[in-house]
């Protein structure tokens, strides 16, 4: 009796270890997913200030947002000297920047 009640607690442990590695890499790719649809967001933020300044459409304000997706970019437009702009665009999916 004493040994079926070993074979089960370490069957478990066993069984226990398997599931805490397996939702430690579901996590980890979530955590990967969120971070590359978040660089894609503020493509998708950097991208647009690119065609209105190519095509000379009106550009926003500055700080602006733009929602891509699930996510929002955050634009700022900087003038620098010689007339040129200076785009920063941040990106943010699930707090993932």
């Amino acid at each position: 009796m004493i040994l079926v009640i070993i074979v089960l607690f370490v069957g478990l442990l066993i069984t226990a270890s398997f599931i805490f590695v397996g939702l430690s890499e579901v996590r980890a790719m979530r955590n990967l997913e969120y971070s590359v649809k978040s660089y894609y967001v503020a493509e998708g933020g950097l991208e647009d200030l690119l065609i209105r300044s190519v095509a000379g459409y009106q550009m926003p304000s500055s700080p602006s947002t733009l929602n891509v997706g699930s996510g929002v970019a955050s634009r700022t437009i900087a003038v620098l000297p010689g007339g040129r702009d200076e785009f920063t665009v941040q990106g943010n999916v699930s707090d993932r920047i």
